[in-house]
């Protein structure tokens, strides 16, 4: 199970966050077990100097996918370079046949990348379904947009109706952002205790608007006793 989110103020922000946790259900009989694996810190990381990447579903695919894209890009890289490489990735593996449209049911595989663009306006790369294939979104400038990589449809619903972005403070938008995120990571480890660690690693991009350079910074936070009973 994963938990992978990317958030961010359109043309200045872009941070993503993901849980540690490694498990996998089957069903045995009647009987539905959970088998945990040692933790993945790299559920989320940095792709290029513009860009994030995360990814759900089935771990080594994902990293299979990182591990391709990473030979066919530079640092300089922007979102939208990023965005055509991961369809140039994914025709390869349907073609070799690592991925099919079979192993994009259920959750099976999710990619997102976030980050900004050369011409400094930010926004996301998107792949969650075969038939629909990559998807690119760009944000609207200083307003608040992102997604989220669910354990399940039903916990996605439930982050949609119950959450709001609050408003942030002026010069603080980094800190709000990781600290909504960190607040939803917090509730859904308190739910999924089985399938969603509480520590929450983070990675952003910060564009300074003097100059337009870009900045990374990284860190994590526990958010064991954030939610009471």
């Amino acid at each position: 199970m994963t938990l992978v989110m990317s958030g961010g103020f359109g043309s200045y922000l872009s941070v993503m966050t993901a849980d540690t946790r490694q498990v996998s259900r089957l069903k045995i009989g009647n009987v539905e077990k959970t088998f945990r694996y040692h933790d993945n810190e790299n559920k989320a990381s940095r792709l290029s100097d513009f860009t994030l990447f995360g990814s759900g579903g089935d771990s080594l695919l994902g990293t299979e996918i990182k591990e391709r894209l990473s030979e066919i890009m530079t640092p300089s890289s922007d979102l939208v370079e990023c965005g055509k490489a991961l369809e140039k990735v994914l025709g390869e593996m349907r073609a070799d046949g690592s991925l099919s449209s079979e192993k994009d049911e259920d959750f099976f595989l999710q990619i997102v990348i976030s980050g900004f663009c050369k011409d400094g306006t930010s926004g996301e790369v998107k792949y969650d379904d075969f038939k629909t294939g990559v998807r690119f979104k760009r944000f609207n400038n200083f307003r608040y947009d992102g997604t989220i990589i669910a354990p399940s449809a039903d916990h996605l619903e439930a982050i949609i109706k119950n959450t709001k972005f609050p408003q942030a403070a002026q010069g603080r938008e980094h800190e709000a952002v990781i600290n909504y995120l960190a607040t939803v990571h917090a509730t859904l480890a308190y739910l999924e205790q089985d399938t969603v660690s509480t520590k929450c690693n983070y990675y952003g991009i910060m564009k300074n608007l003097q100059d337009g350079t870009l900045t990374h910074f990284d860190g994590s936070v526990d958010t064991k006793g954030w939610i009471n009973e």
